[in-house]
């Protein structure tokens, strides 16, 4: 009798944690507007608009895709996501199970406060990578380190005031980035040429000090 009184309050146990573990993984559906779209460097493309999206903590895991997709096309064919005005401070986990082709990412006007490379090293095919008019402060000098075929950066109109040491380095085909309306850094490359001259203004004036 008092193993089995042992086993079933054992039993509670786990299972309560088990339900508190659960309860702590907060789970997201992406409404997507499926449709072909021109991006920069991409050309058009088949594109996820997502819509009524809400994610205020880190660490959300992405568990569905709503939307219809146009005739022959699946998740499989989207190359771009396309996050605009919508409330995003965090990137959530999982997208690139049910997009694992994506050469697009992009968040604009919708509040991103963090982007580490662990929320880029998902998708190593990105090209264009746009990250136009958020919260961001700070990016991480490894911040592309699984991200070379990079050709196309827009980080204009945030808040950056710190950048890691030589964050092009891993981005040989890098062609335009655009860091305009930003703290340490008001400027833009058009050219190779112009990002490694970009590259020297960044480090001289968003590298923190050591």
């Amino acid at each position: 009798m008092i193993q089995i009184v042992k086993f079933f309050f054992e039993f509670l146990f786990r299972f309560l944690l088990f339900s508190i573990f659960i309860s702590t993984v907060a789970c997201v559906d992406v409404k997507c507007e499926f449709g072909l779209s021109k991006w920069e460097a991409l050309g058009e493309v088949y594109t996820c608009d997502v819509k009524d999206f809400i994610i205020t903590k880190p660490n959300e895991n992405v568990t569905s895709i709503l939307g219809a997709h146009l005739p022959g096309k699946s998740n499989i064919d989207v190359k771009k996501l396309n996050i605009a005005e919508q409330t995003c401070f965090y990137l959530p986990n999982d997208i690139n199970k049910f997009f694992p082709n994506l050469e697009g990412l992009r968040v604009a006007q919708s509040g991103l406060v963090s982007l580490s490379q662990s929320d880029l090293s998902v998708f190593p095919k990105l090209i264009n990578c746009d990250m136009f008019n958020n919260y961001l402060e700070t990016l991480s000098e490894d911040l592309f380190e699984k991200n070379p075929l990079i050709v196309y950066l827009y980080f204009g109109d945030n808040r950056l005031k710190e950048i890691g040491y030589d964050i092009f380095r891993p981005l040989k085909s890098l062609k335009k980035a655009v860091f305009q309306g930003n703290i340490c850094v008001r400027n833009n490359a058009d050219s190779q040429n112009e990002v490694t001259a970009l590259q020297k203004k960044i480090n001289g004036n968003c590298v923190p000090n050591k």
